[in-house]
């Protein structure tokens, strides 16, 4: 198994700086033994956060993704840890990460974005 240079890193950080007992990586929930509680609030949500986007800057965010309990099965934790003190967990750590190894591309990114900007004004 592949471990990403990102997510080693954050896992040394959850050991040795956050001292977390028990942690992992690429943590994904079990939906087997999950209740969704609000569950219509939560789709009622994910519609207007699409409608949202869609509208405000013609982007679909959640793509082809269609129910709240999907969008739960699609996601990941990259490194998730837990601080127990006693019987008790007293911090949760969760952590997404992005590793870019030729950098962000910014420059390349504001050129578009002032392109764009400047044809909007127009």
């Amino acid at each position: 198994m592949k471990i990403e240079v990102g997510e080693s890193l954050m896992l040394s950080w959850l050991r040795h700086v956050k001292k977390c007992q028990s942690f992992q990586l690429n943590w994904k929930p079990s939906m087997n033994h999950w209740h969704l509680y609000n569950k219509q609030s939560l789709e009622i949500m994910m519609k207007e956060v699409s409608h949202f986007y869609e509208k405000k800057h013609d982007f679909h965010i959640f793509k082809k993704t269609s129910s709240m309990k999907q969008l739960i099965q699609q996601g990941e934790i990259d490194g998730l840890g837990l601080c127990i003190q006693g019987r008790y967990v007293q911090e949760i750590f969760a952590i997404d990460v992005a590793f870019h190894e030729g950098g962000l591309n910014f420059e390349l990114w504001r050129k578009s974005f002032n392109s764009w900007n400047v044809s909007r004004r127009s």
